[in-house]
C-alpha cells in the first residue's frame, strides 16, 4: 500500500470544492482520537452505497432471503424466545438506527448504544425519544465503560472495522460482556486494511465505472465526474480518520477462532462499495435508467464475490 496516491490528490481537491479549504485546515493540530470523533462529528455523507434503497434491499435478500425484511426482524424471529425480554449491547451505534430497529421487535427490556460522536448521539437520542423507545445512549469510548453486567446480545453495524487489535477487543472484552448463550452479531466490512483495494479489483471496478453515463457519476453539490478509481494512500487515511479498517483483516480470522459460527452470509460489495463511493446520491431516487445500471453493477459484484471467493463484507450471528 502507497503512502499517497493520485486518487489522494484528486480526492483532496473534490473535498475542498465541496467543502473550502476548511476541510484542509480541519485535520491540523489534532490527535488521532479527536481526528476520530471531529471526523464522525461532521460526517453526514448521503453519498455513500449504504444510503442506497435498491442496494439495502440488495443487502436485505442476501442476509435474510427477502428484499422487505431487515436482519433485525430476521434476527429476533429466528433466536429470540418470544416470553422473554433481552439485553443488548450496541457497539459504535451511530445515529441509532439498528437500536431502534431491535427495539420495534419487541423483544428487549433494555438496549444500550455506545458512540463516540456527541453530534451521532445526540441524534439518536431525539430518534429514540419521538417513537417513545426506551434505548439508552452512551456518548463515551467503549473501553472507558466498566460494565457490571452480561448482554444477550451485541452488535457491530460497521463499527467493528474502526477498532485496532481485533483479536483483544474480541477475546478479552466481548467474551466477558456477553452471556455463555448470547449472541454476537457482526455486520461488517472485513476486506483488506485501510481500504486498499488491489489492483485485479481496481480493474474490474474502474471497468464498470467507464460504462456508466455521466449524470451518474456527478459528485455532490460540484460539477466534477468521477472518472477514475484508485485505491487510497496511508497518509490520506490516517489524516482524515485513523481509526478507518485500522484492522479489518483480522475481523474473520478473530471470530473463527472464539466463536462459534451460527450464520456467516457474504455479502460481497467488493466493487460496489469503492465504485459508488462519492455519487451515490444519483441513485437515492431513482429512474429506470439507474435501476437499470444499479442491476449490472449488482450482478457483476455478486460474480466477482463468488469467481474469486472473497468478500469484503459479511454478515454473522456467532457465539
Amino acid at each position: 500500500m502507497k503512502l499517497i496516491t493520485i486518487g489522494d490528490i484528486f480526492d483532496t481537491y473534490v473535498k475542498i470544492k465541496q467543502q473550502g479549504f476548511s476541510f484542509i485546515f480541519s485535520k491540523n493540530g489534532l490527535n488521532k482520537t479527536k481526528r476520530i470523533i471531529k471526523n464522525w462529528n461532521e460526517n453526514k455523507n448521503i453519498s455513500g452505497f449504504h444510503h442506497i434503497p435498491y442496494l439495502i434491499e440488495h443487502q436485505n435478500k442476501l442476509i435474510t432471503g427477502d428484499k422487505n425484511i431487515s436482519y433485525p426482524k430476521y434476527f429476533c424471529k429466528k433466536y429470540l424466545a418470544n416470553n422473554q425480554k433481552y439485553k443488548m449491547l450496541s457497539v459504535g451505534c451511530g445515529t441509532g438506527f439498528y437500536e431502534r430497529e431491535f427495539y420495534k421487535e419487541g423483544y428487549f427490556s433494555k438496549i444500550i448504544g455506545i458512540e463516540l460522536s456527541a453530534n451521532r448521539v445526540k441524534e439518536a437520542e431525539e430518534l429514540a425519544s419521538k417513537s417513545n423507545f426506551n434505548i439508552t445512549y452512551l456518548n463515551k469510548n467503549f473501553y472507558d465503560i466498566d460494565f457490571n453486567e452480561k448482554f444477550d446480545v451485541i452488535l457491530f453495524n460497521a463499527s467493528l472495522h474502526h477498532f485496532e487489535n481485533i483479536e483483544t477487543l474480541l477475546s478479552n472484552y466481548i467474551k466477558a460482556l456477553l452471556k455463555s448463550d448470547g449472541y454476537l452479531i457482526v455486520c461488517e466490512y472485513v476486506g483488506k486494511n485501510r481500504l486498499h483495494i488491489p489492483d485485479f479489483q481496481l480493474k474490474e471496478i474502474n471497468k464498470l465505472l467507464s460504462i456508466m453515463r455521466l449524470k451518474y457519476r456527478k459528485y455532490l453539490a460540484i460539477r466534477y465526474y468521477k472518472n477514475k478509481v484508485y485505491s487510497p494512500g496511508i497518509i490520506r487515511m490516517k489524516l482524515n480518520d485513523p481509526s478507518e479498517a485500522v484492522d479489518s483483516e483480522a475481523i474473520l480470522p478473530t471470530l473463527h477462532k472464539y466463536f462459534k459460527i451460527l450464520e456467516e452470509t457474504q455479502l460481497g460489495f467488493n466493487l460496489l462499495m469503492p465504485l459508488l463511493r462519492g455519487i451515490a446520491h444519483n441513485f437515492i431516487n431513482m429512474d429506470h435508467e439507474a435501476k437499470q445500471i444499479l442491476d449490472t453493477l449488482i450482478e457483476a459484484d455478486v460474480n466477482f464475490t463468488t469467481n474469486n471467493k472473497i468478500s469484503d463484507f459479511i454478515f454473522g450471528v456467532y457465539q
